[in-house]
């Protein structure tokens, strides 16, 4: 079964508050002050990249590409992991590193592993955003 575990970016202090359960910090009943404008809850995955870092929305992956008539050099792709239409997934990064509209599911070409063989994490859009521009 997969954990249920969130993180959060803290808008003011501009840090990423390490993953915890819902119910252990209060957020469910109201009592820690975890307010939607202070905080942006992020859901794990249930999925872990090639390195064994644990997937969450808002991350960055790096995912290599093959060599193809369209992309000779097998130069990666990135995209930014989300949440659609009931399933964790990631949108393309274009060229000015905003998603695209093309959403690719994790359950399409996942399977039963709950690692992910050749993608990685390699930051998110809060504590990295520079990576939306490197591309």
């Amino acid at each position: 079964m997969k954990e249920i575990k969130f993180r959060a970016w803290d808008k003011q202090d501009k840090e990423m508050l390490e993953p915890f359960d819902l119910y252990s910090i209060g957020i469910v009943n109201g009592e820690n002050g975890y307010d939607p404008k202070y905080y942006i809850l992020l859901q794990y995955t249930g999925l872990k990249d090639k390195n064994g870092k644990e997937i969450y929305e808002g991350d960055i992956l790096l995912m290599p590409v093959y060599p193809s008539e369209s992309n000779p050099n097998g130069e990666p792709d990135m995209g930014v992991v989300g949440f659609t239409a009931g399933a964790f997934g990631w949108r393309y990064l274009n060229s000015k590193g905003k998603p695209t509209g093309q959403f690719e599911s994790f359950l399409s070409w996942n399977g039963e592993s709950d690692n992910l063989l050749e993608e990685k994490v390699i930051g998110n859009i809060y504590e990295n955003p520079e990576l939306l521009k490197a591309i």
